[in-house]
Formats: structure tokens, sequence, C-alpha cells
């Protein structure tokens, strides 16, 4: 379309009117590549546009980072709470400690 619309108005002119031609040549190409220019209103509306996106992505992931966080959490607190009752049960075992608190609780019972 620009090379058309350059030919076009080469064409129009004869060679007596160089100077004109001249400029109207460079007013067409300044008016055809002013629509390819991004406006500033376009560059502003995609920077809003590009940083509301990545402020949204990094509270995402600071929710499922959070979220994560407790699962690990609950998970080392429930195998630490395992541990110690295994810790407990062996212990019972070893000084045959299980019989008696079964004793116990049928007395209690």
């Amino acid at each position: 379309m620009l090379a058309a619309e350059i030919w076009r108005l080469f064409a129009s002119h004869r060679l007596t009117s160089v100077p004109t031609m001249d400029y109207e040549l460079l007013s067409g190409v300044k008016v055809l590549l002013s629509h390819l220019r991004p406006k500033s209103l376009f560059g502003r509306r995609y920077v809003f546009t590009i940083v509301s996106y990545l402020i949204g992505v990094f509270i995402f992931a600071t929710i499922v980072g959070q979220v994560g966080n407790v699962i690990t959490n609950r998970n080392a607190n429930r195998l630490e709470f395992e541990r110690l009752l295994d810790g407990a049960k062996t212990y019972m075992r070893h000084h045959k400690q299980i019989n008696n608190i079964v004793e116990t609780n049928k007395v209690i019972t």
C-alpha cells in the first residue's frame, strides 16, 4: 500500500514541479507512516495492562505459596507428633508398661 501511494503521488506530477513533488511525496509518506506509530495513550494502556497483570500474578503466587507453607507445616507437625508417639510406645513396650495401662483402663471403666 505504501509503495502504491508513493508511486501514485510520483506519477501524478510532471517533471517541471520537482520541489512540489518532493514536498507532497514527503507529506504523503508522513501521513502514511503516522498511522503506524504507536500513540502514547496506547502505550500507557499497554503498560497499565502489563503492570496490573503482573500484580495479579504476584498476588496469586503469594497466596499459593502461603497455602503450600501451611500444608507443609501441618505435615511436619503431624510427623513430629507421630515420631514422639512412636517413641513413647517403644519406651512403654521396652519397660512392659502396656499391660499395666490396659489393666488400669479395665479397672477404671
